[in-house]
C-alpha cells in the first residue's frame, strides 16, 4: 500500500514538474521534430525498381526429365549470378552508354559507368516468389536515386538474361548433341575394330577357345570324365571278380542227392486206425456193448494210442542217398571267366584314356595365355558396348530436349511484369520519418525538462525554504503583483502561449504535409508545381530535377 502511494506521488510530482517546465519541453520537442522533417525533405530520394519474370518448364519436358532427359533448370545461385555477374553488368553498361545517357558529358558518363560497375553486383537483389521443378518466379529489384535509371536497369537486366539464357540453352543442347554423336561414332568404330580382331583370334585359336565345340578344354574335360567313369567301372569289375572268386571257393563241386517218399509206418498206422474205428463202431451199434464193457474200453485205448503214434510219425522218410555234380559251381565258373575278361578290357581302356588325357594336359600348357588374351579382348568389346549404350542413351535424351525446345515445349522464359515508371520513392519512408520525428522530439523535450529541473535552485514554497536553511517558518505571504503585470501575465498565458503552440503545430503540419506530398504523391505535387510556379525548397528541387548529377552518381 505504501509503495502504491509513493508511485502515485511520484507521478503527480513528475506531472507538476512537466507543467512547470512545459515550454522547456515544447520548444526542444518542436525544434527536434521540425529538424527531423526538414532533414527528411532535404535527403536524396531513393527509388526501388522491381521486375518479375518466370522460368517455366513445360509438362512435356518434365515427363522427359523423369524418363532421363537432361535437366535444364538452373539452380537459384546460377540465376542470381547470371543476372548480376560481370558479363551481365558489362552488357548493361554498353547498352546504357548507347541508349540512356547520350548527350551527357564524357566525364559524367565515365563516372556513372564506374559507379554502376561497383554498385550493381551488391545492390541488385533477386527474390524467389515461387521455386519448384516446374516453375521459378523471381523478382529483380534495384534501388537508385534516379527512377528512370533504376527502371531501365532492372528491365534491361531481365531482358538480357532471358535472351542470354535462351541462347545458352540452345548452344548447350547443340554442343551436347554434337559431342554425343561424335562419341557414338568413335565407340562404334572401336567396337568394329575389336570384333574384327576377335574374329581373327577365334579363327587362329579355334581349338583353345572355351566356347568352341572342338575346343581343347572341352575335349580334356570329356576325357577326364570318361577316365573317371572307366575307373569306377574297373573298380566295380574288380570287386565283382573277387566276389565271384570267393563264392566259387565256398561252393562244392558235387552235392549229395536224397530221394524222399511217404512214410510206410504212417500208412500202416492209418490202416490200423481205420480198422479199430470200424470195430468200435460195430461193437457200439451192432453188438450194443456198454461203455464199461472191457472190449469197448480196450478198443478206445487202442484208437487213442494209434492217433498219438500218427501224430509223432514223420510224413516223409529218406528212401535213397547218392552224390552228383553241383550245377551252381559251373555257373560261377562261367561268371568268373566273364568278369575277368571284362576287367582286362576295362584296364586296357583306362590305360588308353589316361594316356590321351596326359597328352591333352601336355597340350593345355599353351591354353592359358591364349584364353587370357581372348577374355581380355572379350572384356574390351563388352566395355565398349556398354559405353556405346551410355552415349546413345545420352544422345537420345538430348534429342528429346532439343525436340521439346524446338516445339516450344521446353524451358519458357517470360517477362511477366516489367518495371513501370517510378514516381514514389522508397526512402525516406513517411511512417518511419514521422515516428523518428515524434520519438526524437519527445526525447529532446524530456531531456530538456530533466536538465532544467536538476539545475533549478529556486524555492516554490516557504516549507522548502525553511527546510533548506533549517529555520522555523513563522508565516508566508503570496506574490505581490500589480494589476498591469496581472493583465500582461493573462495575455501571455491565454493568448501568446496558445498562439505560439498553434504556430508550432502549424509548422509541423505544413512540414508533414509537404513531406507527405513529396513521398506519397510526387506526381500530383509535380503537377501542382508545374501549373503554378512557386519557389521550391532544397528537397523539392532535388526531387523534381531529372538531373544529370543524380544519374551520374547513384547513392546507396
Amino acid at each position: 500500500m505504501c509503495t502504491e502511494t509513493n508511485h502515485h506521488n511520484n507521478i503527480r510530482e513528475a506531472f507538476a514538474v512537466l507543467l512547470r517546465y512545459r515550454w522547456r519541453f515544447a520548444l526542444p520537442a518542436f525544434l527536434a521534430m521540425a529538424g527531423v522533417l526538414i532533414v527528411s525533405l532535404l535527403l536524396p530520394r531513393k527509388y526501388q525498381a522491381e521486375a518479375i519474370f518466370e522460368r517455366r518448364t513445360d509438362l512435356v519436358l518434365s515427363e522427359m526429365n523423369s524418363k532421363g532427359a537432361p535437366q535444364l533448370q538452373s539452380p537459384r545461385g546460377s540465376i542470381t549470378q547470371e543476372l548480376t555477374g560481370e558479363t551481365a553488368v558489362e552488357q548493361l553498361v554498353k547498352q546504357l552508354r548507347a541508349e540512356h545517357i547520350e548527350g551527357k558529358a564524357p566525364r559524367l558518363i565515365d563516372q556513372t559507368v564506374n559507379d554502376l560497375r561497383h554498385d550493381l553486383p551488391k545492390s541488385v537483389m533477386v527474390r524467389y516468389d515461387v521455386s519448384n521443378n516446374e516453375l521459378d518466379r523471381a523478382t529483380v529489384s534495384y534501388v537508385s536515386t534516379d527512377p528512370e535509371m533504376a527502371r531501365l536497369i532492372v528491365n534491361k537486366l531481365v531482358e538480357n538474361y532471358i535472351l542470354r539464357a535462351r541462347s545458352v540453352m540452345e548452344k548447350r543442347l547443340a554442343q551436347s548433341a554434337t559431342f554425343f554423336e561424335d562419341e557414338v561414332v568413335r565407340e562404334r568404330k572401336q567396337i568394329e575394330e575389336l570384333e574384327n580382331k576377335l574374329l581373327k583370334f577365334e579363327i587362329a585359336h579355334s581349338e583353345l577357345l572355351p566356347d568352341s565345340a572342338t575346343s581343347l578344354q572341352a575335349t580334356l574335360t570329356e576325357s577326364q570324365n570318361r577316365l573317371s567313369a572307366e575307373d569306377q567301372a574297373l573298380k566295380a569289375a574288380v570287386l565283382n571278380e573277387e566276389s565271384l572268386r570267393k563264392s566259387l571257393e565256398q561252393t562244392p563241386k558235387v552235392t549229395p542227392m536224397i530221394v524222399k517218399g511217404p512214410n510206410p509206418e504212417l500208412t500202416r498206422l492209418d490202416t490200423e486206425l481205420r480198422k479199430a474205428e470200424a470195430s468200435l463202431t460195430e461193437a457200439v451199434t451192432v453188438l450194443k456193448m456198454k461203455e464199461r464193457h472191457p472190449d469197448l474200453v480196450a478198443m478206445r485205448q487202442r484208437i487213442k494210442s494209434l492217433k498219438a503214434e500218427i501224430t509223432h510219425a514223420e510224413p516223409e522218410v529218406v528212401l535213397q542217398r547218392h552224390l552228383s555234380e553241383n550245377p551252381h559251381y559251373a555257373e560261377l565258373q562261367t561268371a568268373l571267366l566273364h568278369a575277368a575278361s571284362e576287367r582286362e578290357a576295362l584296364e586296357a581302356q583306362v590305360t588308353a584314356t589316361r594316356k590321351r588325357a596326359d597328352e591333352l594336359n601336355a597340350q593345355a600348357a599353351g591354353l592359358f595365355p591364349v584364353r587370357s588374351d581372348y577374355r581380355r579382348i572379350t572384356r574390351e568389346v563388352d566395355q565398349h558396348q556398354r559405353q556405346l549404350a551410355f552415349w546413345e542413351d545420352n544422345l537420345r535424351r538430348v534429342r528429346l530436349a532439343v525436340t521439346a525446345e524446338n516445339g516450344n515445349r521446353g524451358i519458357q522464359l517470360d517477362f511477366i511484369k516489367p518495371c513501370p515508371v517510378l514516381d514514389r520513392p522508397v526512402s525516406p519512408n513517411l511512417s518511419q520519418v514521422l515516428l523518428a520525428a515524434v520519438g526524437i522530439g519527445l526525447l529532446s523535450g524530456i531531456a530538456s525538462v530533466f536538465f532544467a529541473h536538476r539545475a533549478d535552485e529556486t524555492f516554490t514554497s516557504g516549507e522548502e525554504l525553511a527546510k533548506a536553511f533549517q529555520v522555523p517558518l513563522m508565516g508566508s505571504v503570496s506574490e505581490i503583483i500589480s494589476a498591469h503585470q496581472r493583465r500582461l501575465r493573462s495575455i501571455r498565458n491565454f493568448v501568446l502561449y496558445p498562439l505560439n503552440a498553434a504556430a508550432m503545430l502549424a509548422v509541423l503540419a505544413i512540414l508533414s504535409g509537404v513531406l507527405y506530398m513529396e513521398l506519397e504523391h510526387p506526381s500530383r505535387q509535380g503537377k501542382t508545381a508545374a501549373g503554378s510556379p512557386q519557389p521550391l525548397n532544397n528537397g523539392q528541387a532535388m526531387n523534381t530535377v531529372s538531373g544529370t548529377a543524380m544519374a551520374a552518381k547513384p547513392q546507396d
